[in-house]
């Protein structure tokens, strides 16, 4: 048995909270994630697959925990300009001050979203690439244009 940890996946279907972050780009409303401090591990589901398929023949995986993410890890500013770059829609973010953030990350009911705006979160899968001898064919930027390829397009199909 070989488990894989996965931060935050994106990729074709896209749905959940990296949908959400789409559909928030696409909006141009003021969004006040401007958070140019906080990292963010993602990893792309094409990028996913090829390790789940290199791990299956793979005889130094068996009992094994690994991490995997795309590097680097990005701030949500900065995830969001590039999700407004591809899409080619106009961002408007301001930035709400700190003790703001924090105070939003202690209120029960959007603590779980502020955390994941506001807050970092990386993954080092160092001791996965090494021990397995895998790199990701795809690039965070690779995957994330295409991503957003295929977002376009099922919105274009569905009149959106």
């Amino acid at each position: 048995l070989t488990i894989v940890r996965f931060p935050l996946a994106f990729g074709a279907g896209v749905s959940g909270n990296f949908g959400r972050l789409i559909s928030l780009a696409q909006k141009g409303i003021p969004l006040p994630l401007k958070t140019p401090n906080n990292k963010r591990s993602l990893v792309g589901l094409e990028n996913a697959v090829d390790l789940l398929c290199h791990l299956k023949d793979h005889d130094k995986a068996a009992g094994k925990i690994f991490l995997i993410a795309d590097q680097p890890p990005v701030s949500t500013e900065e995830l969001l300009r590039k999700i407004a770059q591809y899409m080619g829609v106009k961002l408007r973010l301001f930035q709400l001050p700190k003790p703001v953030q924090e105070l939003l990350q202690h209120i029960p009911i959007v603590s779980g979203y502020a955390t994941r705006l506001f807050g970092s979160l990386e993954v080092d899968d160092t001791y996965m690439r090494t021990s397995l001898s895998w790199s990701p064919p795809r690039t965070f930027d690779e995957e994330l244009r295409q991503t957003l390829k295929q977002v376009r397009s099922r919105q274009q199909r569905d009149g959106l």
